[in-house]
């Protein structure tokens, strides 16, 4: 196809020079001045919007300076977020100022384009005609000459020229482009700078120092000058668009002139990628600016929300209240007619519906998530419009509104709202307690009157009296929470506001740009009441800090003698059970609670948390085994680990189908001939059957617990084990032995015999983490029915706690409670629950409350103990078990001063009679102190 064929238009007939001309610069004039106009609409969009915000702000009364209160909330939900917020939004999304600028200059580089793609790629024109048709712009000198004097025709590039001339022109004003549209996303958030003054005003705190009036007056002074610089910035920004528009013919007739085509394929690439860049981060500036606006609408909505659940809490309430009321009313006026006649009817029955504090704050906290759920989407891409074009610095932020929201509710409000509805519940079962109390007495006396024939009206009287004035005094000495509960539920709600909007601000703006957009006056106050009105109490702290320092100083250099200790006036041996019933004490629990932590081996696979890699370790045992492979395991952990809860659920899985041989070890095994006893016992053999041949007849699982009884740790104890060992070696492929023993056994046994050399799967039982000794926990209180709350955090400094909420380290009282009990426990799970249940102070209502788990001090005990008792405990710990037999053997000595050694551990409470075998065991209370004592020694 003929290029110049795609020129067509009415008023053209041909395809000459002047004819192409003029339909270039009216199509270019047209799309130009399109644009213009749909710029300078959207830039009128938004200043008449911002001029309609500075009346409203103007007309809208300072919030009153008493407490905040639901009314007042409420009337800024109704009043002030009408035509400060959801009426401007409203507005702007019906305008799009932003999408409409953005969708008309795309729409101007579309036209651009398509306007170059009609032009033909030459045309042929005489170089004074070409003078002539482009006056009154002329070349330079020498262009003209060589144009004027030309007499061949001459071959213009046209599309090129012009194509080049539109790329440079587009270069040349991206910048311009970029101010406009920042104007405008600044602009679309200078919207809601006066519904936040006013709302930050409504909700603050009646104790911050500073009126509404001046607070509110700064505010609108410094709107009006972010306003007076954005219509700067705007009118700059438009003259120099303007200028642009007037200036794009003439640009277009110099570029034909001069002819320059030159503009690399490279070049132009580059070009076209900076521009689309430059596009995406615009189209996402506008996008990011639509959120923040949406993402304060959506807040507003989630603020009425909340106010409308206090409002119905506190209906519920005093609902409540007038029922109680009433009750009491029907009580008193019973025991009035019981005083002059005998009543037709019993005292009236209790027909109070009490609603604990726990239940309505439940609810309160129900409608509070189901708001965020509703208002709050759980991300949102944010911006503080900074940049006109793309910088090396991402100036998007991403926020969570509901995470934020959801945070400040548990945080900022439930306390709160806690406080006030319990202290409304205990006036309302105060009230109920004195009407229960009257109908005992009332009672007691008409029952008295009865036995009593001579004195039974009297006490009856009597009796009546009594009940009537308790009521009485009752009646007048009840309290109307309605103030009460009202004033903590506004607060509630303004804080939960005030800390949501400061944390989706800070994530936003960063922390100094927050602080850079508040008034001067404001931080000077606000550093005046945090910093300044603590300078008596630092300086105490300071001056007693220097005093101790220096007095430390001269005890080091001789020039001050110490000071002189007090001397205890008793000093008594330390006992295990004192330390521990320190922080361990016998509590009431309910039956069900027994049995969900009774302290047993496991026998419901659903109750195994965490064990899913060693049930899979035994799978694969058993997979290779199959296989007619020579496998066994053993199972390596520490009393109460698990190890037996684990045999007990692979028994009923994965060997669910097997051949299934249980044993443990109770008596000491020294040698060869015992252990050849206690398997031809295990599996029912007589002493004359071969045990390897029986063994190696037909496939079966061989489980043995206790291995740890199986050697003594003197010369020729390990013959019984080695005999064990062999066996296992020998039978492998017809057997799957699967042994368990605790793990200081294990190591000693290692480096004793090799023992991890026999065995092809070695499972580690301690391998337990945080995560899933806290689930296996909560696994078994969820089956109680009953709910949980937490030791409140201990108290700490603010400034401290502000920092590590600041650097994400303040931990949850869940995670600190968790914490401390996987450390006393050391992830054994028996221990866990021992200590769990140690830990409750009561169940009261449904809930389980749990104390501080402080930890003992085991250092009196450490400081008791000596270097044969602990060689003791550690050859307990590598045996399970001694007899003073034993332990006489191991360390050969007599048994006389082997009894004594024993006795006096058990005197100190750490040992106890082994249940299933002779000798004595380390108490499972005092693993942690053996640990402890023996990890100081260097003996484990």
């Amino acid at each position: 196809m003929d290029p110049t064929s795609v020129v067509r238009q009415p008023a053209v007939d041909d395809a000459s020079f002047p004819a192409i001309w003029n339909w270039l610069q009216t199509e270019a004039a047209a799309r130009t001045s399109q644009f213009a106009s749909e710029w300078n609409a959207a830039r009128a969009d938004i200043e008449s919007l911002l001029h309609s915000q500075a009346a409203a702000f103007e007309r809208t009364a300072p919030p009153a300076p008493e407490e905040t209160s639901l009314t007042s909330l409420s009337n800024l939900m109704s009043d002030a977020a009408n035509g400060l917020l959801f009426e401007p939004v409203h507005a702007f999304r019906k305008a799009r100022p932003n999408e409409r600028a953005l969708a008309a200059l795309e729409n101007y580089q579309a036209g651009i384009e398509d306007l170059v793609r009609r032009l033909p790629q030459t045309i042929a024109v005489q170089g004074q005609e070409l003078l002539e048709t482009l006056q009154p712009v002329t070349p330079s000198r020498l262009r003209r000459y060589l144009l004027g004097r030309r007499r061949p025709t001459l071959q213009l590039a046209i599309r090129a020229i012009v194509e080049r001339e539109f790329l440079l022109d587009e270069k040349a004003r991206v910048g311009t482009d970029g101010e406009f549209l920042l104007a405008l996303a600044k602009g679309s958030l200078l919207l809601l700078a006066p519904w936040q003054a006013i709302r930050d005003e409504a909700i603050r705190s009646p104790h911050r120092p500073g009126g509404g009036d001046q607070a509110l007056g700064e505010s609108r002074t410094r709107w009006q000058e972010r306003l007076s610089r954005l219509e700067s910035d705007a009118n700059e920004a438009s003259r120099s668009i303007a200028e642009w528009c007037n200036g794009v013919s003439g640009r277009l007739a110099q570029a034909l002139l001069s002819g320059e085509t030159r503009l690399s394929t490279r070049q132009r690439r580059r070009w076209l990628r900076y521009r689309q860049t430059c596009f995406r981060h615009w189209s996402r500036q506008q996008r990011a600016v639509k959120a923040v606006l949406d993402l304060e609408f959506e807040m507003a909505n989630v603020a009425i929300d909340l106010t409308a659940a206090c409002e119905q809490g506190l209906n519920s309430l005093d609902t409540e209240q007038a029922g109680l009321l009433e009750e009491l009313d029907n009580a008193t006026r019973w025991l009035q007619e019981a005083q002059t006649r005998e009543p037709d009817r019993s005292f009236p029955p209790p027909q109070a519906d009490l609603v604990s504090a726990e239940d309505r704050l439940s609810t309160w906290e129900r409608a509070a998530e189901a708001s965020a759920l509703e208002h709050l989407v759980p991300t949102v891409e944010t911006v503080e419009p900074r940049h006109a074009l793309p910088s090396w610095r991402s100036p998007w932020r991403t926020l969570e509104p509901r995470r934020a929201f959801l945070s400040a509710l548990v945080r900022f409000g439930r306390e709160t709202v806690r406080a006030g509805f319990h202290e409304a519940e205990a006036d309302h079962r105060a009230v109920v307690r004195e009407i229960e109390r009257a109908r005992e007495v009332v009672t007691f006396s008409l029952e008295s009157a009865v036995k009593e024939a001579g004195q039974g009206a009297q006490i009856a009287r009597e009796g009546i009296a009594n009940a009537l004035a308790l009521v009485s005094y009752r009646k007048q000495a009840a309290t109307d929470p309605h103030a009460l509960v009202q004033r903590n539920l506004a607060e509630a709600t303004a804080g939960v506001v005030a800390f949501t909007h400061l944390a989706l601000d800070q994530g936003r703006l960063g922390l100094l740009t927050q602080l850079a957009q508040q008034s001067g006056s404001r931080l000077l106050r606000e550093a005046w009441r945090l910093g300044l009105g603590r300078t008596s109490e630092t300086g105490r702290w300071v001056r007693n800090l220097v005093r101790t320092r220096y007095h430390q100083l001269l005890q080091q250099a001789g020039w001050e003698a110490p000071p002189i200790g007090t001397v205890a006036p008793v000093v008594s041996q330390a006992y295990l059970g004192e330390i521990l019933s320190l922080q361990q004490g016998a509590r009431d629990l309910p039956m069900i609670y027994r049995r969900l932590f009774r302290l047993a081996p496991v026998q419901e696979p659903r109750f195994l948390i965490g064990r899913e890699p060693e049930m899979a370790a035994l799978a694969q045992a058993r997979s290779l085994w199959q296989s007619r492979r020579s496998v066994s395991v053993l199972l390596v952990g520490a009393r109460g680990s698990g190890k037996t809860s684990l045999l007990n659920c692979a028994s009923a899985a994965e060997f669910s189908d097997a051949t299934i041989v249980r044993g443990q070890f109770r008596d000491r095994i020294t040698n060869a001939a015992q252990m050849r006893a206690f398997l031809h016992q295990l599996f029912g053999l007589s002493p004359d059957d071969d045990l390897r041949a029986n063994l190696s007849s037909h496939p079966r699982v061989v489980m043995l617990e206790e291995m740890e009884r199986t050697f003594l740790r003197r010369m020729n104890g390990f013959e019984g084990l080695r005999e064990l060992l062999a066996i296992i070696s020998a039978t492998g492929r017809s057997t799957l032995w699967i042994l368990s023993l605790n793990q200081h056994s294990f190591r000693y046994l290692d480096a004793a015999v090799n023992l991890s050399r026999h065995f092809t799967h070695r499972i580690n039982a301690m391998a337990v983490p945080p995560q899933d000794l806290k689930n296996a926990i909560l696994l078994r209180h969820y089956l109680s029915g009953l709910r949980l709350e937490y030791p409140p955090l201990p108290e700490s400094d603010p400034r401290v706690s502000r920092v590590r909420r600041l650097i994400g380290l303040q931990q949850s009282a869940e995670e600190l409670f968790f914490d401390s009990l996987y450390r006393q426990s050391e992830g054994v799970f028996r221990s866990a629950f021992e200590l769990w249940q140690h830990y409750m102070e009561r169940v009261e209502g449904g809930v389980l409350y749990m104390r501080e788990p402080k930890e003992p001090n085991y250092e009196n005990m450490v400081a008791q103990l000596t270097l044969d008792g602990a060689l003791t405990l550690q050859a307990l710990l590598q045996h399970g078990s001694l007899t003073e037999q034993d332990h006489s053997e191991i360390f050969e000595c007599p048994i006389e001063e082997s009894r004594i050694e024993l006795e006096r551990l058990v005197g100190l409470e750490c040992l106890e009679s082994e249940p299933s075998s002779p000798g004595l065991r380390i108490r499972p209370e005092a693993g942690r102190f053996v640990h402890m004592a023996l990890h100081r020694l260097n003996l484990i």
